[in-house]
């Protein structure tokens, strides 16, 4: 068994050296020294192949110390080096490996390699001349001395390569798009325009190199030659929608707006035009048309095409109904998303801008549906469990509300802001269901995880009022409140009323005052609180006067209806 593992090894080995490199080495050894040379490099090799880097790392480096000059150690000892991060080692060992055997390709490769990717290109490019010199007709070497060349600035020299591999070899496009970037590089557009040209006289019948050339001669400011290209290039290829998409922006740049759309149409009626391309296009259209109406038809005109033909693909009806929301047709928008998902019901996004349009349209049935078919693809995320409760709110249906709400609160508690708004939304549908003590925490949570939301101090506030409950809490939070927002009629009312049943009414009726002064007479809550704030403070009939008006609002209860009657609170 030794021996064939012995026989295995050399084999491996061979793939990368010979045995000449092996032993190759400015150091005179004795036989035993030699010997234990051999052995050590082998035992690195075996630990090298089962993957034990670090004790191949070991013995290779016992082998150096045997013979610093030992070539084939130096350079598996470089390359284990430059794999754990020692890059200035690794280089010095592969340098070394080089100047002791020049005429080892693999360690100049592995060196040019090193040199390139420290950013050493200079360095790499003189490895590959070197490599070139030995090698003359090995193309791969000349075109990566080029880049060497290129990426170190030195754009004369990799140049000179180009045009030497040209003489050589053959015209090719990889060398002809590399000459013609340098050429720009050095801001020399007419020397690109001719090196271009030379690559469609080799290869007339590539169209690319067409546009390529159009686009030189529009870069050039040579218009004349670039349509004359473009129409060479639509003749060529009188159905390729990435030409007419050329000439789309050929004409866009000079401001024709006409022959501009015109080829965008004609691109986006040619079925080889894929839709991911014609999304894009459609994305500018929304990102430009919403500052200026006029592009807002041909951007429906084009979304229309896209559906006529893809119109089994989701996208073309998303997009409808993304440029249909923002025009606020919200009917046509929901019908446009409903066709995307009966395509492709797994779209997230989608789902997610259909229940804002439920909820916009206020069809809270809807919403309720919606979310419930979300939640059955989507298990796992909070957003639809909370619309699906809003949509239970807006109809009263709380306990359903309660339920979606404690379902998804353990999927959102890693978003705060998500948590946030369940807990308010918990602390809001359990004070309608008059569970006071889960609505306090609730909201003590909440209030826990931001103590400046506004939406909840105000709530909590208000509802501690209509109970007669914490009023010292209450009075703090509702203080806050229009302390961050003095003209907030919502803010004044809820202040107002914790100062009322405080027994504070002149107080109160300030703050009412101000709430009526900052919109809140449209509001017959807060109408009917001042009537009632003037009833405490003795002012009958002014407080008859605001709950009459407070009927007239829509304001509607049992007791509003008695204080009208009977002309009293009591």
């Amino acid at each position: 068994m030794r021996k064939a593992l012995y026989i295995g090894l050399i084999f491996l080995l061979g793939a990368c050296s010979s045995s000449k490199n092996l032993e190759s080495s400015q150091t005179k050894l004795t036989e035993d020294q030699q010997l234990e040379l051999k052995a050590e490099f082998l035992r690195a090799n075996k630990e090298k192949i089962l993957g034990n880097n670090e004790a191949a790392l070991r013995l290779f480096r016992r082998c150096l110390f045997l013979d610093p000059n030992h070539a084939a150690s130096l350079y598996e000892a470089g390359r284990l080096e430059y794999y754990i991060g020692h890059s200035i080692v690794a280089i010095n060992h592969l340098e070394q490996a080089v100047e002791i055997d020049p005429q080892n390709k693999w360690y100049k490769l592995e060196l040019a390699d090193m040199y390139a990717n420290s950013g050493q290109f200079k360095k790499a490019a003189n490895v590959y001349q070197k490599l070139s010199e030995q090698y003359p007709y090995n193309l791969e070497w000349k075109h990566q001395m080029a880049l060497m060349h290129m990426a170190s600035g030195q754009l004369k020299d990799a140049m000179e390569v180009y045009d030497q591999i040209e003489e050589m070899f053959v015209v090719s496009e990889e060398v002809s798009i590399q000459k013609q970037k340098i050429y720009l590089e050095q801001n020399d557009t007419k020397a690109a325009i001719a090196e271009m040209e030379k690559l469609i006289s080799t290869f007339p019948g590539e169209s690319k190199y067409l546009a390529i050339l159009a686009e030189l001669y529009k870069k050039n400011g040579d218009e004349k030659m670039a349509i004359e290209t473009f129409k060479r290039l639509e003749k060529q290829n009188p159905n390729n929608p990435y030409v007419q998409l050329s000439l789309s922006e050929y004409y866009s740049d000079l401001q024709d707006s006409k022959q501009s759309y015109d080829y965008l149409k004609k691109a986006f009626l040619n079925p080889e035009l894929d839709i991911d391309t014609k999304i894009r296009y459609l994305l500018k259209y929304y990102a430009v048309s919403g500052a200026d109406p006029s592009l807002q038809g041909q951007a429906q005109e084009l979304n229309q095409i896209v559906i006529e033909t893809h119109p089994d693909d989701p996208k073309s009806y998303a997009m409808m109904g993304d440029f249909l929301y923002r025009e606020k047709k919200l009917e046509e928008a929901r019908v446009s998303y409903e066709k995307a998902l009966e395509l492709d019901q797994n779209r997230y996004a989608i789902w997610n801008q259909l229940i804002l349009i439920d909820s916009e349209l206020e069809d809270f049935p809807k919403v309720i549906e919606d979310s419930r078919k979300a939640i059955d693809l989507f298990p796992n995320q909070p957003l639809f469990y909370y619309f699906k409760s809003i949509g239970h709110i807006q109809l009263k249906e709380y306990p359903d509300a309660i339920e979606n709400l404690n379902t998804g609160l353990p999927m959102a508690i890693l978003n705060k802001d998500m948590a946030i708004q369940f807990h308010s939304s918990l602390g809001d549908c359990y004070h309608f269901v008059k569970n006071y003590e889960m609505s306090d925490q609730n909201y003590d949570v909440a209030l826990e995880l931001d103590g400046d939301n506004f939406y909840v101090l105000n709530n909590y506030s208000y509802f501690l009022s209509l109970r007669k409950e914490k009023l010292d809490q209450a009075f703090k939070m509702a203080k806050k409140c229009v302390s961050a927002d003095p003209n907030s009629a919502t803010y004044l009312d809820t202040f107002a009323w914790v100062l009322y049943q405080q027994g504070k009414y002149d107080q109160a009726a300030e703050n009412l005052e101000k709430a009526l002064q900052s919109g809140g007479e449209f509001s017959g809550e807060i109408l009917e609180h001042y009537g009632d704030t003037q009833f405490r403070l003795g002012n009958l009939e002014k407080a008859k006067e605001y709950w009459v008006k407070a009927k007239d609002k829509g304001q509607s209860s049992e007791e509003l209806d008695k204080k009208i009657s009977t002309g009293s609170i009591e």
